[in-house]
C-alpha cells in the first residue's frame, strides 16, 4: 500500500482521539487491519502524546470560579476607568423619584455578566461529563459485586463448583452473528439467570451505552443470552481441563468488562487493542472493573489483573499477534490462568 493520505492520516488521529464520526469508524477500522503504515501511524501518535501522560494532575482551587469573577470584574473597572478618562462612559439618565423602569447596565457589566456564564459553562460541562462516567463506572463495579454474589451462591450449592455447562474438550465456545455452538462461554453465566441467582438486567454493563432488554423467550426454552447484546460482560472460560472452584486462590479473576479481542460487540479502537488492551466499557476511563473470586471487584487500567499477573483477555500460552482476535477454541493454560472469554 501507498503512503497514507493527509484525509487519511487525520482520520487515523481522530480515531485514536476518540474524535472520529461514527459512519466513519469501519472504513477507519478496515484501514487498520489492511495497513502496516496506518497501524505505524497509530503507534507514533501514541508515542508523541505518551509524555502527556506523565504530566502531573492538579487539582483547581475551590475558590476558582471566585478568583476568577474578581479578575474579570477588575477588568472590567479598569477599562470603565480608562473609557472615563477618554470622555467614553456611557451615562444613565437619573428616573424620577418613584419611576418603576429599571436601571440600564452598562457596558462593561454586561461585559462581566457574559463573560461569568462563559466560565460557569466551560467549568461545568466536562465536570458533569466526567461525574457521569464515574457514576456509570461506579454502577457497573455494583452490578459485578452482584454478580459475585450470585456465583458464590450458586458454587455453595453445586459443591464449591462455579457454573459451568456440560462442554466436550476442543469443541469452539464463541458464536460470531448467531452462527457456531449453541453453548458457548456465556452460557456458563446465564445458568445465574435461568436457576434464579441473578436478574438478566444486571449483565449489561451500564457505560455501553444501550439499557438492558427483556429476554422474550421463556426461561425453560434457553440455554444462553439470546443476542450478544445482552451481556457486555466476560467470564472465565471454563472450558479447559483445569477449572477454578470455590477453594481456588482468592484473588483470582472470574469477570471483568468486555473482552477487547472479540470479533462482535463494540469495536475497540486500534489503541485500545493493541498498545492499551482495556476493555470498550470503559474505553474513554482507560481501564475495567475486575470481579475476583472474594466478591471484591477493583478498577484496572492494565489486562494485567490476572492471580499472577497473566493477561486476563488472553490464556496463558497464546503466541498470536498481539493485534489477532480470538478465534473461540483457546481455554486455559492451567488452573491459575485467568483467561475471560465472551
Amino acid at each position: 500500500m501507498n503512503d497514507l493520505s493527509i484525509e487519511q492520516r487525520r482520520q487515523l488521529t481522530d480515531y485514536y482521539l476518540g474524535l472520529l464520526d461514527e459512519s466513519q469508524a469501519p472504513q477507519v477500522q478496515q484501514l487498520l487491519e489492511d495497513s502496516p503504515q496506518a497501524r505505524d501511524f497509530i503507534k507514533r501518535v501514541e508515542q508523541t502524546l505518551q509524555p502527556l501522560k506523565a504530566l502531573p494532575e492538579h487539582q483547581a482551587p475551590d475558590s476558582l470560579v471566585a478568583l476568577t469573577l474578581a479578575r474579570v470584574r477588575s477588568a472590567a473597572a479598569l477599562e470603565s476607568q480608562q473609557n472615563a478618562k477618554k470622555g467614553l462612559t456611557l451615562t444613565v439618565p437619573e428616573q424620577p423619584t418613584g419611576s418603576a423602569r429599571p436601571r440600564l447596565l452598562r457596558f462593561p457589566e454586561l461585559i462581566t455578566i457574559a463573560a461569568s456564564i462563559a466560565l460557569v459553562v466551560g467549568l461545568l460541562v466536562p465536570a458533569v461529563g466526567e461525574w457521569r462516567r464515574m457514576a456509570l463506572r461506579q454502577n457497573c463495579l455494583t452490578q459485578q459485586a452482584s454478580i459475585g454474589a450470585a456465583i458464590h451462591t450458586y458454587a455453595t450449592a453445586h459443591d464449591g463448583n462455579l457454573p459451568q455447562i456440560p462442554q466436550k474438550q476442543g469443541k469452539p465456545w464463541m458464536r460470531l452473528n448467531r452462527v457456531g455452538p449453541k453453548r458457548t462461554d456465556t452460557s456458563n453465566l446465564f445458568l445465574l439467570v435461568k436457576l434464579g441467582y441473578s436478574k438478566p438486567d444486571l449483565f449489561v454493563c451500564p457505560s455501553v451505552g444501550h439499557k438492558p432488554q427483556a429476554l422474550n423467550y421463556p426461561l425453560s426454552e434457553l440455554s444462553d443470552f439470546p443476542s450478544e447484546s445482552l451481556v457486555s460482560y466476560s467470564y472465565q472460560n471454563m472450558f479447559g481441563i483445569d477449572r477454578p472452584t470455590l477453594d481456588s486462590p482468592q484473588s483470582f479473576a472470574i469477570l471483568a468488562d468486555r473482552n477487547p479481542f472479540l470479533k462482535f460487540g463494540p469495536r475497540p479502537t486500534i489503541a485500545t487493542l493493541v498498545l492499551v488492551n482495556i476493555s470498550p466499557n470503559h474505553s474513554r476511563d482507560r481501564g475495567q472493573n475486575v470481579l475476583r473470586l472474594d466478591g471484591s471487584v477493583s478498577w484496572n487500567t492494565t489486562a494485567q489483573a490476572g492471580f499472577k499477573g497473566d493477561n486476563i483477555w488472553r490464556p496463558a500460552d497464546f503466541t498470536g499477534k498481539a493485534s489477532d482476535y480470538l478465534q473461540g477454541m483457546e481455554v486455559p493454560a492451567n488452573e491459575e490462568d485467568s483467561f475471560l472469554g465472551p
